[in-house]
Order: structure tokens, then C-alpha cells, then sequence
């Protein structure tokens, strides 16, 4: 049996990826913030990466002028806080329905892709 690999360098993937994309992760886990930014800097080092740690901060990042205009924004559904926060859900209605037209991913460890779908994610 020949078996044979094919491996990928991280300089031949940035190839086939847009030159510049603004990308917002939202997760209320500061490490997997960290460790996506990290991640995209690596295979996409022109892209730029913001983060909010919940709903509400992604909101107002969203919405606070034509600086803040994302491509893709990846969402998780749910945020752990003390307080009552928006649900992914809930976020992505909210930005949908203030007009935002970026891609949105939502993320979770749940199956929430019929969740996502019907609020407007992508």
C-alpha cells in the first residue's frame, strides 16, 4: 500500500484567502479569543482580529461606525456572566436587525446550527 500525504504550509493556505478581511471572534473565553487571534494572525497575517467577550461588547463594536465593518464575525452561542447577556442567538438578531451585512458564523458545543440559522447567521 503507497500511501502518500499531502501537506499544506501555512504560506501556500494564506494563498487562496483574501489579502485583507476584518474579522470579529466573540466568546466570553478569553483564551480561545487569544488562541483564534493567534491562529488567524498565522495563516492570515494581514487580517485584521478584533474581540468581544460577550454580546453586548460585540454590539456596540458593531455599531460604532464605519471603522467597525467586519467581513465575518464569529459568534458563540452561549456567553457564562453573573449578569443576564445576550445569548449568540439573540446577538446576531439584534445586529441583523440594525442592518449589519457581514458573514456570521455561529459557534458552539452545542448543536445550535437551526438556532443560529433562523436568527440570520450564515
Amino acid at each position: 500500500i503507497n500511501v502518500t500525504t499531502t501537506t499544506t504550509t501555512t504560506q501556500e493556505l494564506s494563498s487562496f484567502l483574501p489579502q485583507d478581511c476584518k474579522v470579529l471572534f466573540v466568546d466570553d473565553d478569553f483564551i480561545l479569543r487569544k488562541l483564534f487571534a493567534r491562529s488567524i494572525k498565522r495563516v492570515a497575517p494581514t487580517w485584521k482580529v478584533a474581540e468581544a467577550g460577550n454580546g453586548e461588547s460585540a454590539l456596540d463594536l458593531v455599531l460604532s461606525g464605519d471603522d467597525n465593518e467586519f467581513d465575518l464575525i464569529f459568534m458563540d452561542q452561549y456567553m457564562a456572566s453573573v449578569q443576564k447577556q445576550l445569548l449568540g442567538t439573540e446577538t446576531v438578531r439584534a445586529m441583523r436587525s440594525k442592518g449589519v451585512k457581514s458573514i456570521i458564523c455561529g459557534l458552539s458545543a452545542n448543536d445550535c446550527e437551526c438556532g443560529f440559522r433562523d436568527a440570520g447567521a450564515d
